[in-house]
């Protein structure tokens, strides 16, 4: 029964895709942009003499797989979810048969599946334009590959988790705008996406071995390209269950407490 609910609005969502498929188009390559001006500069100081741990071919691929994961990852319910708040719309969540988490979850999985396919296509053709045959020169194994799709799912699951929860702080905050731009330069700086995170010096890299933005990008790259021995690797998915935890529980406390603090505001 489930499974049909969401089938309804996976296919709603696709119906949007292609009354919007050239905004969905430009969105998804615009989104490439600055993980490309980073790999310029990054190929600029490999090509100065300076020294970094992934060689020139291996620093394409990682930014490459920058673009393709950040789109799998990516989510954006937290400005729906601030707008609904504000304007009263958000009882048709206490009243449709869907509830917040399973709407948002199903719109996020219809429009990424259409935004991944475009991202794929953009990826390889670009990879085998800047690289050709070198992209065979990758250390990838299978069982690289298997705990790839393992670490990517949890990021995908963890950074949902923070973008509902940014959205359902509008129950206090009033608007989330804020918290959605800070979020954002948090994630692009901490997550590999723009700085590899061994590249980060000092006090950043231990940083961003703390937060949650690394296991939700750079991780992933990280086990598919065999960088991380097995204690990093076990470290890893340890921090990405600790902070799926941490979010997903924050989520529900802060839904029920939402409902109360909106059902008493509506009387």
């Amino acid at each position: 029964m489930k499974f049909k609910k969401y089938w309804v609005i996976l296919k709603l969502e696709w119906q949007k895709f292609l009354e919007y498929r050239g905004d969905i188009l430009v969105y998804t390559v615009s989104g490439s942009i600055i993980p490309f001006v980073a790999l310029g500069i990054w190929l600029a100081v490999i090509s100065s003499g300076g020294k970094t741990i992934f060689s020139q071919s291996e620093l394409i691929i990682y930014f490459l797989l920058a673009i393709w994961v950040n789109i799998f990852i990516s989510a954006w319910s937290a400005y729906f979810i601030g707008e609904d708040i504000k304007n009263g719309d958000f009882s048709n969540y206490l009243l449709k048969p869907f509830s917040l988490l399973e709407h948002n979850l199903a719109n996020n999985i219809g429009e990424k599946s259409f935004k991944l396919v475009i991202a794929s296509i953009f990826v390889v053709i670009v990879g085998y334009i800047l690289l050709g045959n070198m992209a065979l020169e990758a250390n990838i194994s299978v069982m690289s590959f298997i705990l790839f799709l393992v670490s990517l799912l949890f990021a995908a699951i963890i950074y949902f988790f923070i973008d509902m929860c940014i959205g359902l702080a509008t129950f206090w905050i009033h608007d989330n705008e804020f918290l959605r731009y800070f979020n954002n330069i948090l994630r692009d700086f901490f997550s590999g996406r723009i700085i590899p995170i061994a590249f980060l010096p000092g006090i950043f890299y231990t940083t961003a071995l703390i937060l949650p933005f690394r296991y939700i990008l750079s991780f992933p790259i990280e086990v598919l390209l065999n960088k991380l021995d097995t204690l990093s690797l076990v470290s890893g998915f340890s921090i990405q269950m600790f902070w799926l935890l941490i979010f997903s529980f924050l989520y529900n406390l802060l839904y029920k407490q939402g409902i109360k603090t909106y059902q008493a505001f509506g009387s």
